[in-house]
């Protein structure tokens, strides 16, 4: 019994210390994401210039915040216009952005995690060439240019989790 137990000290000390060093390491990172996060309210005219490059549209945000859901990170947006050529606006009350950490450290890239929209006022209207939402303009009046879409839209579907609440259409 004894021989066993000389064997097996060993191995359960140096297992300790493996799992002591991976929860010291991870301590470390969550808490310098958490230190991290106050820093990112001064990136809104970035964002802000990184939208309307991908949208092809001015995009303006009232208030940018950050924030922790668990272990998630979330970026806060809150009273998003996006303005087309005519200046009607498609406008978003509040757009929540969740970054997974556990992937982005695995990838050593941002990656998303969940999506969360809330209170979306779309004004839809007919005219000769179809129907129109105000506030999202495309190229072509004819048709959809989904080339200069696949950015946005790979990214929105990367997402882990989309919510969708109180989205209200005048039509």
């Amino acid at each position: 019994m004894k021989k066993i137990s000389k064997r097996l000290f060993p191995i359960l000390k140096t297992a300790w210390i493996v799992l002591a060093c991976f929860f010291i390491f991870f301590a470390i990172l969550f808490t310098s994401f958490r230190a991290l996060t106050p820093l990112a309210k001064q990136y809104k005219v970035d964002v802000e210039k990184k939208l309307s490059s991908i949208l092809g549209q001015t995009v303006h945000i009232q208030t940018m915040e950050t924030s922790w859901y668990w272990f998630e990170p979330v970026l806060k947006l809150e009273k998003i216009s996006i303005e087309g050529i005519n200046h009607h606006a498609l406008r978003i009350d509040k757009l929540l952005v969740g970054i997974d950490v556990f992937q982005s450290v695995a990838h050593w890239q941002i990656q998303p995690g969940g999506l969360h929209i809330q209170d979306v006022s779309l004004d839809i209207h007919q005219n000769e060439n179809g129907w129109d939402i105000n506030g999202v303009e495309f190229q072509t009046k004819n048709a959809i240019d989904f080339d200069a879409l696949k950015p946005a839209l790979a990214w929105i579907f990367a997402q882990e989790k989309i919510t969708v609440k109180n989205v209200h259409a005048l039509i």
